[in-house]
């Protein structure tokens, strides 16, 4: 069974760390004048910190976390994350404890109350090849990566040398990759990226030191795999300019920096995120600029300009509240219970149709599930594109009219309406179903993280029969997209002849599918399915089972 979780985007958590440093590393006065035997010594003052909310558009929203040495507080901020039951997990590096949050900043206890590695730094959950959820957690102070079980909290493993080496790590971030592979950041003894597979346990280098950035720290994967990483080097600690590097999925690093921080506006770059907020699903990319207290935006790879800064994105000055040093970025939904309008529309008795209207709800989650009984004679690729409205319209965003506009709208049935309609598919919500009777070969939960929407906005399924044979092994199923797009951008219906091997789309409107008839049926307690043959060619099972999906409420 294949899960996806969706979540409105609404609010954005920012640890304020409010402290220039955290630990002075000075290895010639190991184990003296305060300084550990491996060279450390702490230097931020406990009670400062804050974990601040945002919204979307970048305005300040309240304190999440507030400043203080009690419980309930973060006395030193730095990573956090959003936990698969809907919490916040926050290091708090002055306590050495992992504590837990609602999504309103309640506080729902420790995760690890005093026992994490030293200098909890960095903290992620991920899962491995069995989908159980383990937590980890960085040392910045020499105590390697520790990865605890999610459900009990018992030590897994610990990650404590540089791979082949005696010597102790010292970690920053983490972040995992479309595979479900961890990536660390090793910072002071070493300067490179490490690679760890939770299945295998194997620690390996995967961006070696000569290529890697100055103390890496902040790391992002875009969706076709490549490495995003930021450096803790900058002019506010005498260090060379703040920028930050590309490297390919193999770990090459590209000769272009993806920010070249020519203008200096980048001072020490804590954290990087790649989030797509747009209506369009294109990515931004966000940078804590911890030197200069804000949050920095960059237009993402998948823009014409990628790496463009777009200036300020959170600051005091334009955003109000306070921001002093930030470090852990991401985005959660809003309050937690309440229920998020995920409504089934069918306009104008349509019954064939299916559309859904995300409400503008402040929360949560809904599970989208494929349950096992997709049976597909071909390999199909399975979607949602965004409408314009109930009615099935969406714009035209390749001015298939010819007036030279591409915000008109094009109803189903128009010329034009499969290209502009999968031009506009969400990004992050593609499954593949069917592969000919391969399961393996179907989309798991694995593949997937959370799946970000808007309020306020219109959702309809699409298939794209025999869409799987046009990936090639290592190819996304967004190249596939592509592939169709190139090959078929008129969605011409399939013959006789060809309807074996045909690539043709279809839509939950009847009258969008080029061979106009129904293709999408309700099997009821909202589970869909859609028919991959041709209607019209007297080839149909109609049997509806060649795309099965479940949408659960929250």
């Amino acid at each position: 069974m294949t899960g996806l979780n969706f979540l409105l985007r609404d609010s954005l958590l920012v640890a304020s760390v409010n402290n220039f440093a955290i630990v002075d590393y000075q290895p010639d006065k190991a184990g003296t004048d305060g300084y550990s035997d491996l060279g450390f010594k702490k230097v931020y003052t406990p009670g400062l910190s804050t974990i601040n909310r945002y919204n979307v558009d970048g305005s300040f929203d309240s304190i999440f976390v507030s400043a203080g040495l009690g419980d309930a507080n973060i006395t030193v901020a730095s990573g956090l994350t959003l936990g698969p039951d809907g919490l916040v997990y926050i290091n708090d590096q002055g306590a050495n404890s992992v504590k837990k949050y609602d999504v309103i900043g309640n506080f729902q206890g420790y995760f690890l109350n005093g026992t994490t590695p030293d200098t909890p730094e960095e903290v992620v959950i991920g899962q491995d090849g069995t989908n159980d959820y383990s937590l980890y957690v960085s040392s910045l102070t020499g105590d390697g990566v520790k990865r605890y079980d999610f459900e009990t909290g018992t030590l897994l493993d610990h990650i404590a040398f540089i791979p082949g080496t005696s010597t102790p790590l010292s970690a920053a971030l983490m972040e995992f990759d479309r595979d479900g592979n961890l990536y660390i950041g090793g910072v002071f003894s070493t300067n490179q990226v490490i690679k760890y597979n939770p299945d295998t346990k194997l620690a390996e280098t995967f961006i070696a030191s000569d290529i890697a950035q100055l103390i890496p720290s902040g790391i992002a994967f875009d969706k076709v795999g490549n490495l995003y990483n930021g450096t803790f080097s900058g002019p506010t600690f005498g260090l060379p300019p703040t920028t930050i590097a590309q490297y390919s999925a193999t770990g090459q690093r590209l000769d272009v920096n993806f920010v070249d921080n020519s203008s200096n506006e980048l001072d020490i770059s804590s954290r990087v995120r790649l989030f797509d907020l747009n209506d369009d699903g294109s990515t931004e990319f966000y940078v804590s600029n911890f030197g200069g207290s804000s949050i920095m935006k960059y237009l993402g790879p998948d823009t014409n300009t990628p790496g463009a800064s777009e200036g300020a994105y959170i600051a005091d000055s334009i955003s109000g509240g306070s921001l002093s040093n930030p470090g852990g970025l991401i985005s959660i939904p809003g309050e937690a219970g309440t229920k998020i309008n995920f409504t089934p529309v069918q306009p104008d008795g349509n019954l064939g149709s299916l559309t859904y209207k995300i409400g503008n709800t402040s929360t949560v989650s809904l599970d989208q599930q494929v349950p096992n009984l997709t049976n597909a004679l071909f390999d199909n690729l399975i979607g949602f594109y965004r409408l314009a409205n109930a009615h099935g319209a969406v714009i035209d965003i390749n001015d298939a009219n010819g007036n030279g506009s591409i915000e008109d709208l094009l109803n189903p049935g128009d010329i034009g309406y499969a290209s502009s309609a999968l031009g506009q598919y969400k990004t992050d919500v593609l499954l593949r179903l069917g592969a000919e009777g391969d399961t393996n070969k179907n989309t798991s939960v694995s593949q997937f993280g959370d799946v970000l929407i808007n309020g306020g906005e219109y959702y309809a399924p699409f298939v794209i029969a025999n869409g799987g044979n046009l990936l090639e092994p290592g190819d996304t199923l967004a190249e596939g997209i592509a592939k169709f797009l190139d090959i078929n951008s008129q969605n011409t219906a399939a013959t006789v002849d060809n309807f074996w091997n045909h690539e043709v789309a279809y839509f939950s409107f009847g009258v969008a599918n080029p061979d106009g008839v129904e293709h999408l049926r309700s099997y009821g307690n909202n589970v869909f399915g859609f028919e991959d043959l041709p209607g019209n060619l007297g080839v149909s099972d109609f049997d509806f089972n060649d795309a099965v999906f479940q949408i659960i409420f929250a």
